[in-house]
């Protein structure tokens, strides 16, 4: 599969640091050795939270249940990183870079957030209030700090961004915001985003034609930057990008194509 990927001509690949550590391994190795930069994907898993924590499919509508993000074990989820890391680094694979969750802005990967009803009520806009903002921070921010605390252990050289948010000109942006001035149970202020190389983002530009895609990008990225803190030191980094009708969930097909006018 490595081999048929490498065809295309990608420079990264972007995967879960999760499953079977030894075909995680020899998948790295793989990628590795085909001069294709890894990036890796940390997510919370169940055996990171008590059972109790469980928001089952009838209650949260979320395909596979979900948890609130600030619930978790650290002890338990420090302890799963551990194994991977020091596995990895000792077997010499290289990793360069990490992002630290995957849309931990929606409800159903991180239950601290609004669910869907709530979208809906506010026709999709910009509704969160400083509460729920402090409850997103007060679950992500000690996820942050004890990744970045293992990754720096481990994998001193490699550049860490924050989780690819969902909507990041809608709600997310924000919560990024947030982590700038996090105050923690004690009331000490910091300012988290100066642990992390980038602020990692998903976009889904519309676009009938290649060339009106690729301004809508353009655009979405700009006001993006107008809102993350400290972006002259940083980078925005797309870790996953396509036309939204071509998406998987808009079960269409769509052809990248550029009329002859420009357009």
């Amino acid at each position: 599969m490595i081999s048929n990927i490498n065809m295309t001509g990608i420079k990264w690949f972007r995967d879960n640091l999760n499953g079977d550590p030894d075909i995680l391994y020899e998948n790295i190795r793989m990628i590795n050795s085909y001069g294709i930069k890894f990036l890796a994907v940390i997510n919370p898993s169940k055996s990171d939270f008590s059972p109790s924590d469980y928001i089952a499919p009838e209650k949260s509508h979320c395909e596979y249940g979900t948890y609130p993000l600030s619930k978790i074990k650290l002890d338990m989820f420090e302890k799963k990183l551990t194994k991977y890391l020091e596995l990895l680094s000792r077997r010499g694979v290289s990793i360069d870079a990490f992002e630290v969750g995957n849309e931990l802005d929606l409800y159903c990967n991180n239950a601290d957030m609004p669910d869907k009803n709530n979208f809906i009520y506010n026709k999709w806009k910009w509704f969160l209030s400083t509460t729920q903002i402090e409850k997103f921070t007060a679950g992500y921010a000690p996820f942050l700090k004890s990744s970045v605390s293992l990754i720096r252990k481990y994998y001193p050289n490699s550049k860490i961004i924050t989780f690819g948010m969902s909507n990041p000109t809608g709600n997310s942006a924000s919560l990024i915001q947030a982590l700038s001035q996090y105050k923690d149970g004690k009331g000490k202020v910091a300012d988290l985003t100066l642990l992390v190389d980038g602020y990692g983002t998903h976009i889904y530009p519309k676009g009938k034609t290649t060339n009106a895609m690729v301004n809508d990008s353009i655009s979405q990225l700009s006001s993006q930057a107008a809102l993350l803190p400290h972006l002259s030191e940083k980078g925005i980094w797309i870790t996953e990008w396509n036309e939204t009708a071509s998406a998987l969930w808009a079960g269409n097909k769509w052809y990248f194509q550029y009329k002859s006018n420009g357009e």
